[in-house]
């Protein structure tokens, strides 16, 4: 796979209006949110056929957990997690590619998309780090991405609580490496999991790829 310069686009989806309050409407303060994306410009999107999918996000506190969807999940799974599963699936899908589900089959996708919310700053720093991945992923490593070693971009924010973050990664089975190659950055989407906030994080996924076009089959 080549590797090339990022490319950092900042779409503003909303922009704050001065107030004269002295304190802020948290709740129209809530309703405002930015999405980053960045991707290596030199890979081929089209090349890849497959992506795997989990139904899971992974919560990024003061240790990795997981918020379970409801795809795979009848007893403990979190309806608002499968809605920002879907809409993520929904549309890669639309882009030409074919989602594996059989979380065996997970290593057989050309392509592997995970989901994050960020619960506590803390933990952030360890984000991409390839413990984030291990279990997810078998045991695979990082490869050297856009020419130099890990860390990569993805530790240049500080990133805000109540965050989105999603990140497409190409899987060179062969070497057992994982390549980042587009991510995405929902900034502050989420101050819980009511209606509006899953609704504002559905519309930060459907605005990060509505910006990437170049994310097609």
């Amino acid at each position: 796979m080549n590797k090339g310069k990022l490319i950092l686009s900042l779409f503003v989806v909303l922009v704050v209006a001065a107030s004269c309050q002295k304190e802020p409407d948290m709740d129209k303060l809530s309703s405002n949110f930015m999405v980053y994306t960045e991707y290596d410009k030199n890979a081929d999107f089209s090349s890849f056929a497959t992506f795997y999918l989990p139904d899971t996000i992974k919560v990024l506190g003061s240790k990795v957990t997981n918020w379970v969807g409801t795809a795979f999940s009848q007893d403990d799974g979190d309806p608002n997690a499968e809605k920002i599963i879907t809409a993520t699936a929904v549309n890669l899908e639309a882009r030409g590619y074919t989602r594996i589900e059989d979380p065996e089959q997970r290593t057989t996708a050309d392509i592997g998309i995970q989901l994050s919310y960020v619960e506590d700053t803390y933990y952030v720093t360890y984000y991409n780090t390839p413990y984030y991945w291990y279990d997810w992923w078998w045991g695979y490593n990082w490869g050297p991405a856009w020419g130099y070693v890990y860390p990569t971009y993805s530790m240049t924010y500080s990133y805000q609580v109540g965050s989105l973050l999603g990140e497409m990664i190409y899987i060179d089975k062969a070497a057992s490496k994982l390549y980042p190659m587009w991510s995405f950055y929902v900034v502050g989407s989420m101050s819980g999991s009511t209606y509006t906030d899953i609704t504002r994080a559905v519309n930060g996924v459907n605005q990060a790829f509505m910006q990437s076009p170049y994310v097609k089959r």
